[in-house]
């Protein structure tokens, strides 16, 4: 999704709000945000006018881009201990567990010899 978006845009960081603004102004496309509502209406609208199929495929990346970076923040929700901090120790993949055993709870301190 997003080498797409850079082979399409140029842009050092195509997810960028502002760098991609500019890019639409550019092109003729005046953006005030790019929330989802006004990308779909945008999207919509480049549609029906045939207009700038790019910039129609750019803004379809970027609702695809938005919905992955909404996944990324519930995956790491879901990696907070009850008491909110950290990680939960069952959360953490076997591959990246430390050979050395990890408390489950702050009731359940490990101490280790140094």
């Amino acid at each position: 999704m997003t080498t797409k978006a850079y082979e399409l845009t140029g842009l050092e960081n195509p997810n960028s709000v502002s760098q991609l603004k500019t890019w639409l102004d550019e092109r003729g496309i005046s953006m005030d945000t790019l929330g989802k509502k006004n990308v779909t209406e945008m999207i919509g609208e480049l549609d029906r006018n045939g207009v700038d199929a790019e910039a129609m495929d750019m803004l379809k990346l970027r609702l695809q881009m938005a919905k992955s970076s909404v996944k990324k923040y519930q995956a790491a929700e879901r990696c907070v201990c009850p008491d909110g901090r950290g990680l939960s120790a069952q959360a953490v993949p076997d591959a990246l567990r430390p050979e050395y055993p990890v408390a489950e709870s702050a009731a359940e301190p490990h101490l280790h010899a140094g």
